[in-house]
């Protein structure tokens, strides 16, 4: 039997990706002036709090 050849696997190391998996991909969002304002105010108002 041959010495060099086992029934064993030699896996190579899992890397991570370039980019964050955790981080959701965001497509852009086209918003109506009214939706913008409404937005806008909802987020000053909760900064104030």
């Amino acid at each position: 039997m041959l010495t060099g050849i086992t029934r064993l696997i030699e896996h190579p190391i899992q890397l991570k990706p370039p980019f964050e998996a955790n981080k959701p991909v965001l497509l852009p969002i086209h918003l109506t002036k009214h939706e913008q304002r409404k937005l806008r105010r909802q987020n000053r108002a909760e900064v104030l709090k």
